[in-house]
Order: structure tokens, then C-alpha cells, then sequence
């Protein structure tokens, strides 16, 4: 098999229940753990020497799912395998079944769409706007309430008993049996023109054609090859299946969770019904799992057939902490929903913070998610097949938005590329559910269909999917008509498809959810014009992956080489320096000072500084007032200011821009950083050392020999750092409990070889000893390196079914 399961995921997989259902975090490898689970059903079906050869009917809730799941299948399964693997959404498979089936029974009637037919803004029904208008309610919260019913297959007493967990404004039972009624005219309209809605069809399919099939036609079925044509019969259709499995169940109604168990219970030749969920990725209000707390109320004993997949695979730790931040913000406190499951960080791939960018104008977001792609595609050698962009501001099939956004990226595109080869502009591609569709119909994949292009969703229609950067733009709009939990999951779903990059632009200021993010889980910057986003990517980078070396996966390929790449320039850059320093002539009568002059004003005014860093100070000074070296001078001030901050990097082979950006996260620093970002310090050495400093402009070296030598910011960041690591030092122990997650990954800290924990999903923690997954009371300090606060555990002590024992 070319998949590779944790143990966790093949112990599911191999799982045997009949009905299993697997609840899992996003990225827990669920449709992994569903695709392997059909193979393995498939293989131990070869084996057998008497049983006839079935498939697998594999569900997926959309279109875009589908075709996700399709190209999983050929890239993970086994071709022998793949072929017996049948992979469709539950609408596509049942709808025309359940048609055919009602149509033989009721030919005088035609079946029509509840949401297509009567409920399109264009064609509304008067039933809707009628009571939209008594119940002082937008017709859109009609019509929700309204497919709602239906599409659960709720009788009246039903829908007036159910609780009603994500409905923004408490429905009463007056108001609900209004709407119910409404309903009812809805069917009788419909019937009056010898039409039945699908849901309807559905319905009858579950209570009516299954309820009777049985006892009906399935022993005839059997006994006879040959079934009549004038007999609605389904057996053999579901008789050449081994298994279903449905992944994103979570978004599945009761009607269509019910005729699932019914067709199991029918046909015993189905052998195995497998639902893969996470309840925290539900953004459907049809949903039938956001209505409950517990597997009992659809027949299913959780402590025999609920397995778990708590460890989160795909994204790096920063991506989801910021994911979980919010979720966690808006979500459900009571633990007695079994059907929860909190995601847990499951490996030690440590990345770039998620970045939000508040853009003054819809204009500027546009021009900056260019900006950044261009960044991605040039700089790091991602692919347009790595990227996709999640657009807030189409939240359904929202035609004029869809133009809207491509014709503003096409004008952009053609605005920055002009006169240039057409191979430099950026292809984008909206992809809606029509498209995945056809795709699906046509037997093609999206991905192969739009290789070369970036690939545009909307929140609906990229569950399932995964790339390694993700953008999401308009995250200032919000549906207001939806509650706070319900919105929390919908970014929550964005959030985690992506897998190294997560980009978070808005116009203006981003919306509260938005806003609701711990800051520490984020990085967010000033917009500007001249934005480096680069020179942000590459120092979390650099400080991260320096400190857990066994990475799961390979990530950031690109950005690793840019890095080798930016370090060799460095390097030429202060050889060019050291020479200049070297070559510098001794005869200094005609000039204004002589280098002992400069060394000397510079101990008089700084002396505290290390002897090193007094020296570039000193050279810096001799190069701006005597030889009018502005380049020169500024490298020997940027140098300066590189060798303070290494007694923060000590380790770490980094460049100044590396070190101030990654400082842009350390509450100790984060003002001096964001200063030396806006003194230009960082912008003036990039360009020196690409030779593209105007060496006649001496505006921006006066600014920084005021920042070193008038202001004394430089030896203030000094005594800031003797001030922290003094703290650090003399920090009295403190006692915490935590779970520890491990990879058996080393590091050194303060020259000693430890081994690296995460504690409580979140804080680094450090040990001299390997220390066995779980939870712990931790005896130890917090201590900075590298920049990074590292609690150092000096004892642990065991917690065990409430007992603590000594280690």
C-alpha cells in the first residue's frame, strides 16, 4: 500500500465494526484513514477464494470534495484497488435512484428543487415573503428554517421539539409552527402542479420505499437473477457493494445519515459503514450533527463504534494554534458533547506565524495578495499548484462577485507586467461548484485542468482541500445572519487547509473573529507600500527549524534555499567591509577626524557596549565624517547592531533582517524591533548589500548614526538584554501541569544538549531527559534563547488517574 499511517490511523483503519464512525481535528489524516480503510476491505475480500468480488462507494459531501478525494485516491491506493473504489457526492449517487424509484410509482409527477425552483431571490414565493414579513425576519432565515426541516425530514412535532443550537434568536413554538405551516403550503403548491420536492423524495425513499422493501422484495430479489421490469427494485445495485464511506459527514442531514443506516440494516451484504467527520469544520445549518451532543440520538453506540483521531498532521504549529485560537474563542464549553473532539498538535513542525495585513482599500488588498504571490512564486519557488486564495466576499455562487475578483487581479496583472514576457503574469481561476461539476461529470481533475494557475474558491467549496500557502482576502465582511460559533468554524475550516503559509487580509480593519485571535499566535503587520514580507518569512523560519530538526515532513524547500542563497550574499557583503577596513590608510592628517579620535568619542559616549561593537561604531563614524563612505559607514553601523543582537542569537548563524523580525515577536523586544523596521535600518543594508544604495543620499545614515550615537538607542537595547537574561537567570522556579508532546528532537540550549517538548500544545519546554508522552506536573523556570522562552524542567512528577508519583 503506498499509504503511511501513524499507528493510530492504521489501528482505525483496520477497525472491525460494521458501523464505525471517526471523529477527527482538521489534518488528522481522516480521509487518509477512509481511503485506507477501503483498501483494506478490499484486500482481505481478494483473499477470499468464495466471496464475490464488490466495491466501495466512497461519499464526499461536494463536488470539490469529490474531485479532492479522486486525486487522493490515485496518489495513495494501489491501482488494483483504486479501480474498485467509487467515488461520488451522496446527492449525485442517490439523487437520480430515488427519482427513478418515485417515478415508477408516481409517474404523473415531476420532481423539482426547493432551493433552484421557487426560493431564488428572483423567484420567491409569496409564502416566503408573506410570512418573512409577519415574522419580522429576512427572507433568507425563512427559507434557512425552512430547508432545515426538510431537509432533516422533521414531522411537526419533530421540529417543534429539536433544539436549535446554531440559530442566531430563539425560535418559539408559535413562531416554529407557523413556519412548519408554511411549509406545508409550500408541498401543496407543489402538489397542486403534480411536482414533489427532492427532499420529499428523499423522505419517501427512507420511510416509505425502505420501510416496506423488506418485507416486500428482498427474499424474491434473492431467490431470482431476473428482477421484472414493472418492480421498483434496488438490490441489485447495492448488492455489488463491500462498503460506504462518507467523508465530511459532519455537513450530513438526518434524512441522509438515516437511509444510510437503514440500507445497512436492509442489505447484509454491506458490510462496513464508515463515517469520517469533525464537527468542527460543520458549516452547514442543514447539518443534523450541530443540532445534537450525543451518538445516541442516530442509533450509534459510541463506546463501541466512535474512534478517535486527536493529532493534527497537516499544518505546522503556528498555523494551528492561530486556527484553534479562534475556534476555541466561540465554540462549545460543555464537555458532555461526545461528539467534540480538541485538536492536538501532533508533530514538530515549527513554521512562520499566520500573518494579517489590515489594507486601506480593496484596491490595496488586491495589489498586496499580487505582491505576496509574486513573493512566493520568485523568491521561495513555490508553484501556482501550492497556492490557493479563499475569498470572503463570494459566499455562494455569486456570479458578479466571481468577475468582480478576477477582473481586478486580470487589470493588476496587466498593469504590473506591462511591456514584460506574458510568462511573468499570474494566472488565476475562479472555482465554483458548477466547475467542479463538470470536472467531476468529465472524469477531470481540477488541479491537472488549472495546472499554471492560482486556483480561487469560496469558503463552501474548499473543505477537503489542502495547499502549502493559503490566502484568505475581505476577512472585514461577515454573514451576519449566522451565529458566532457557526462563523468561528467557517475560518476555522479555512484556517487549516493550509499547510506552511497562512496570509490574512482585509479592508480596513478585519472583523472581530478575526480580531479574536491571541496576538501571540499571529504576526501582524503595518501595511505599507515597501512591505518585506520576505524578510518576515525567512527569520521565523530560520529561528524555528533551527530548534526541532526532526520535522515529520519537508517543508519550506524554497524558503531553505532563498536562506543559503540570502547568507552568501551576506558574507560577500562583509568581506567587501573586512577589506575596506584593512586597506584603510594610516595618514588621516587632512581629515576632519582620525580613527583613535572616533574609537575614543565613541567609549566616551557608549563605552559600556562590548569592545567589537564600539569598534564598527567608531569605523562607522570614520567612514560618515571623513571619507564620506555612506555605504561603508552604514555597513559598520548595520554590523554593530547585528553583534548586540547576536547576544540574543548567540547559535544562530542569522542576518540582521532574520533577528529584527523575529524579534517583532518577543514582547521584550518587539518596540525596538518595530523602531529599527521603521528607522529603515533593514531596508538601507538590503539595499547596500545589493548594491542599490544611492551613495550620495546621506538622509538615511544620518538618521541612524542619531539612532546609535545622539539617541543611545543601541546601548538601551543593550541593557535590555543584560536586563532580560539577568531575569532569566535569577527567575525563581514555578510548578505548572501540562501534557507533553514529543519527537525525541535535541537541542542545544545554553550549551547543554536537551530534549525539546511541547507543553499543553503550546509552550516549549525542555528536558535532560526523554520524557514519556502525557500529562505532568513540570518543576522548572522559563529561560530565553534564541529569542524563544524555553521552560527548562528541572523535576516532573507523573499524573495518573488523579495520583501524582514522584520520577
Amino acid at each position: 500500500m503506498k499509504l503511511e499511517l501513524s499507528k493510530e490511523q492504521e489501528e482505525i483503519a483496520k477497525c472491525a465494526e460494521r458501523i464505525l464512525i471517526v471523529k477527527g481535528t482538521a489534518g488528522s489524516g481522516k480521509t487518509l484513514v477512509g481511503l485506507a480503510r477501503a483498501e483494506m476491505i478490499l484486500e482481505d475480500q481478494a483473499r477470499s477464494l468464495f466471496t464475490e468480488q464488490k466495491g466501495v462507494l466512497f461519499l464526499g459531501y461536494n463536488n470539490s470534495i469529490v474531485n479532492e478525494l479522486t486525486d487522493k485516491k490515485l496518489e495513495y491506493c494501489e491501482g488494483k484497488f483504486s479501480q474498485s473504489i467509487e467515488i461520488r457526492t451522496y446527492d449525485n449517487y442517490f439523487y437520480s435512484l430515488t427519482q427513478n424509484l418515485f417515478k415508477k410509482e408516481h409517474s404523473e409527477y415531476r420532481v423539482s428543487s426547493f432551493n433552484r425552483e421557487y426560493f431564488v431571490r428572483e423567484k420567491r414565493s409569496e409564502i416566503v415573503d408573506t410570512l418573512a414579513t409577519e415574522l419580522h425576519q429576512e427572507q433568507d432565515f425563512i427559507i434557512d428554517e425552512l430547508r432545515y426541516i426538510m431537509y432533516n425530514g422533521f414531522s411537526k412535532s419533530e421540529y417543534l421539539e429539536v433544539v436549535r443550537k446554531h440559530r442566531k434568536g430563539r425560535l418559539t413554538k408559535d413562531v416554529r409552527e407557523k413556519i412548519y405551516n408554511a411549509l406545508i403550503k409550500y408541498r401543496h403548491m407543489l402538489k397542486y402542479e403534480n411536482k414533489i420536492d427532492i427532499y420529499d423524495v428523499y423522505n419517501w425513499f427512507l420511510i416509505k420505499y425502505l420501510g416496506e422493501y423488506k418485507e416486500k422484495y428482498y427474499t424474491e430479489d434473492v431467490e431470482n437473477s431476473e428482477i421484472a421490469e414493472n418492480k421498483a427494485s434496488i438490490f441489485q445495485t447495492f448488492s455489488k457493494i463491500k462498503a460506504i464511506i462518507v467523508d465530511e459527514s459532519q455537513d450530513l442531514c438526518r434524512l441522509k445519515i438515516r437511509t444510510l443506516q437503514k440500507l445497512m440494516e436492509i442489505f447484509g451484504d454491506i458490510g462496513y459503514l464508515t463515517f469520517l467527520y469533525d464537527i468542527s469544520q460543520s458549516i452547514y445549518e442543514s447539518s443534523y450533527f450541530n443540532s445534537i451532543t450525543s451518538f445516541k440520538s442516530i442509533g450509534i453506540n459510541a463506546r463501541k463504534s466512535v474512534k478517535t483521531l486527536g493529532f493534527s498532521y497537516r499544518s505546522t504549529r503556528q498555523i494551528h494554534q492561530c486556527a484553534y485560537s479562534l475556534l476555541s474563542n466561540y465554540s462549545e464549553k460543555d464537555d458532555a458533547n461526545e461528539l467534540h473532539v480538541n485538536p492536538v498538535f501532533g508533530q514538530s513542525d515549527e513554521g512562520v506565524q499566520p500573518i494579517v495585513l489590515e489594507c486601506p482599500s480593496i484596491e490595496a488588498e488586491y495589489k498586496m495578495l499580487y505582491k505576496m504571490i509574486k513573493v512566493l512564486l520568485d523568491k521561495y519557488n513555490y508553484t501556482t499548484d501550492d497556492i490557493i486564495v479563499i475569498s470572503q466576499n463570494v459566499n455562494k455562487e455569486d456570479i458578479d462577485k466571481e468577475s468582480e475578483i478576477l477582473d481586478s487581479l486580470d487589470k493588476l496583472n496587466a498593469k504590473e507586467n506591462s511591456g514584460k514576457d506574458s510568462k511573468d503574469r499570474i494566472e488565476m481561476v475562479y472555482i465554483s461548484s458548477r466547475e467542479a461539476y463538470d470536472c467531476n461529470r468529465s472524469n477531470v481533475s481540477i488541479r491537472d485542468k488549472n495546472r499554471g494557475k492560482i486556483r480561487i474558491y469560496n469558503p463552501y467549496n474548499v473543505k477537503g482541500l489542502e495547499a502549502k500557502a493559503i490566502f484568505m482576502i475581505g476577512n472585514n465582511i461577515v454573514d451576519e445572519r449566522k451565529t458566532d460559533e457557526e462563523i468561528a468554524k467557517y475560518y476555522y475550516v479555512q484556517m487549516t487547509r493550509a499547510m506552511e503559509l497562512l496570509f490574512i487580509l482585509s479592508v480596513e480593519e478585519a472583523n472581530k473573529y478575526i480580531q479574536s485571535i491571541e496576538e501571540k499566535y499571529v504576526c501582524k503587520l503595518e501595511y505599507s507600500e515597501n512591505l518585506n514580507i520576505a524578510e518576515k518569512i525567512d527569520s521565523s523560519i530560520k529561528t524555528n527549524t533551527d530548534m526541532l530538526e526532526g520535522n515529520k515532513l519537508k517543508r519550506y524547500a524554497g524558503v531553505q534555499e532563498n536562506l543559503k542563497k540570502k547568507m552568501e550574499v551576506e558574507k560577500e557583503y562583509q568581506k567587501k567591509l573586512d577589506l575596506k577596513e584593512k586597506t584603510i590608510e594610516n595618514d588621516n592628517s587632512s581629515h576632519k577626524l582620525t580613527m583613535e579620535e572616533c574609537v575614543e568619542k565613541v567609549e566616551k559616549d557608549i563605552g559600556i557596549l562590548p569592545e567589537i561593537v564600539i569598534k564598527n561604531i567608531a569605523f562607522g563614524l570614520y567612514y560618515s565624517e571623513t571619507t564620506m563612505d555612506i555605504e561603508t559607514a552604514y555597513g559598520k553601523y548595520a554590523k554593530a547592531l547585528e553583534l548586540v543582537l547576536k547576544e540574543i542569537y548567540k547559535d544562530k548563524e542569522m542576518t540582521l533582517g532574520e533577528m529584527v523580525h523575529d524579534l517583532q515577536g518577543n514582547k521584550d523586544y518587539k518596540q525596538f524591533a518595530n523602531e529599527i523596521i521603521r528607522l529603515g535600518f533593514i531596508k538601507v543594508r538590503n539595499r547596500a548589500i545589493h548594491s542599490s544604495l544611492d551613495i550620495n543620499n546621506k538622509k538615511d545614515l544620518e538618521v541612524i548614526h542619531d539612532y546609535i550615537l545622539k539617541d543611545k538607542k543601541l546601548l538601551k537595547l543593550y541593557n535590555k538584554i543584560l536586563k532580560v537574561r539577568e531575569r532569566d537567570e535569577n527567575s525563581s522556579a514555578i510548578t505548572k501541569f501540562g501534557t507533553l508532546i514529543t519527537k525525541g528532537c535535541k537541542s542545544k540550549i545554553h550549551g547543554k544538549e536537551l530534549y525539546l517538548y511541547l507543553i499543553n500544545n503550546e509552550d516549549f519546554g525542555a528536558c535532560s531527559k526523554l520524557i514519556k508522552e502525557g500529562t505532568y506536573e513540570l518543576n522548572g523556570k522559563y529561560q530565553n534563547s534564541n529569542g524563544k522562552q524555553i521552560f527548562i524542567i528541572d523535576k516532573y512528577k507523573s499524573f495518573v488517574n488523579s495520583k501524582m508519583e514522584m520520577k
